[in-house]
């Protein structure tokens, strides 16, 4: 009897810590921490009748750097709002005008997928909205580079963050990524960063810009599953510069 009734409560205490352990995995933290107010006046949020559904980044006095399906799904009942690093409190909202995607753009698997997006008018710029600085280069291997954003915190989830948060992520080499990444995604003008279980971007992070010596590196493309270890890829933007420039009608650093 009293050999039951160990095996009993052993038994109970293996599906309690089985139990907490999935629990874990169901409400694990994406990471991040706030950003102070005016650190990233050149963030912007893509938001449509659901509320933010993208992030971008101001590179003219009315254009958005994306990528190619934030860009797209812009085209209808979507508005940028920007000045603010909380979207209950401040900020100004402006209408999208136009919205473009490369020649070559594939909605399917992604390739090419950068974007642009233009708004009615000209950005109010401030302290608080102001453009950024395109990429001159790619970030070097093992680099790390912030990426800011309004993105889930938890996976899964459906509510996205109204604070602006950032994280640090570090670029893996292409051959990593192409062992681990997301297959259905061929890795054409595109870097990856490393994901964990403790800091990674999530739904809502998409087109979003990663940051490094302030410029925009790359704009988020491809996630899979937040904090799965899976790596994420990011459209390279030096590559696409003079695309963006002809688009955007502007001249930034020489290469």
């Amino acid at each position: 009897m009293i050999y039951k009734i160990v095996i009993t409560i052993l038994g109970l205490l293996f599906l309690s810590a089985e139990g907490l352990e999935l629990g874990h995995l169901k409400s694990r933290i994406i990471g991040g921490t706030i950003v102070p107010v005016g650190k990233y006046p050149f963030v912007v949020s893509l938001t449509n009748a659901t509320g933010h559904h993208c992030g971008g980044a101001i590179i003219g006095e009315n254009c958005v750097l994306t990528n190619g399906r934030c860009s797209l799904s812009a085209r209808k009942n979507t508005t940028v709002v920007a000045g603010t690093n909380n979207l209950k409190l401040g900020g100004k909202v402006y209408q999208v005008y136009q919205t473009f995607q490369p020649p070559g753009y594939n909605n399917i698997n992604y390739m090419y997928n950068i974007g642009v997006v233009k708004i009615v008018g000209k950005f109010t710029f401030d302290n608080t909205t102001m453009p950024i600085r395109l990429s001159t280069s790619d970030p070097p291997v093992g680099s790390s580079c912030t990426l800011p954003g309004w993105g889930l915190h938890s996976w899964p989830s459906t509510t996205m963050s109204t604070d602006l948060y950032e994280i640090s992520l570090k670029r893996i080499p292409d051959l990593v990524c192409n062992r681990t990444s997301q297959k259905e995604f061929p890795l054409i003008y595109k870097f990856c960063t490393e994901n964990n279980y403790k800091h990674a971007p999530c739904t809502g992070d998409l087109g979003g810009p990663l940051v490094c010596d302030n410029e925009v590196k790359g704009t988020v493309s491809t996630l899979k599953e937040c904090g799965t270890g899976y790596p994420d890829t990011h459209e390279k933007v030096v590559h696409w510069r003079d695309w963006i420039e002809s688009v955007c009608k502007i001249k930034h650093c020489p290469k």
